[in-house]
């Protein structure tokens, strides 16, 4: 059983790889977090690469309401690398998450380097985001600040209207919060 968890922020690409995955036989559990981040937006400001407070709102709670569906916990397979990272450097091969109950999470590929995730995709040609070839090196939320300065650029060109709510999202902010433009 495959799990996506619905962040409220993904790339509509990603949505639809999922749909397309999905009628390929891989059935797949959708968890969504719904207006979560909008909802919490106001007491925790904009995300920040060492404040992503997002990820515990929009990702650990939708994870841990689906696995409480397993009272004996699950093991989750997940595609993390050590090398997408400094922080994810040192990734053990098996994992205990402490912030998700029950959740054990196995990661095959933790020694994997990119061109190794690439070259095994095409030989075995397995369905990929479409995303990677528009030039996303990892995808996550639209709006991830650990995502690369360049992806964020991208991120504008493909979808300018999500780019813009965004921007005048984060003004708003500045602007309440006594910051001057610069901040955003």
């Amino acid at each position: 059983e495959a799990f996506y968890i619905d962040t409220g922020l993904e790339f509509p690409e990603t949505t639809r790889f999922v749909e397309e995955v999905a009628t390929g036989g891989v059935p797949v559990t959708v968890e969504k977090a719904g207006n979560a981040f909008d909802e919490n937006f106001p007491a925790f400001g904009p995300p920040a690469k060492d404040f992503r407070w997002c990820c515990k709102v929009c990702k650990l709670g939708p994870i841990t309401n689906l696995l409480s569906r397993y009272p004996k916990g699950a093991i989750t397979i997940d595609g993390k690398r050590r090398y997408e990272s400094f922080q994810r450097g040192g990734i053990s091969t098996v994992e205990k998450n402490p912030f998700v109950p029950g959740q054990m999470s196995i990661y095959p590929i933790k020694d994997w380097r990119a061109i190794e995730v690439w070259l095994y995709i095409h030989m075995e040609k397995l369905p990929y985001n479409r995303l990677y070839d528009l030039g996303f090196e990892r995808i996550g939320c639209w709006l991830c600040p650990a995502a690369l300065q360049a992806e964020y650029v991208r991120m504008r060109e493909l979808h300018p209207a999500r780019y813009e709510e965004w921007q005048n999202k984060l003004h708003r902010w500045a602007d309440e919060s006594g910051l001057t433009p610069d901040y955003v």
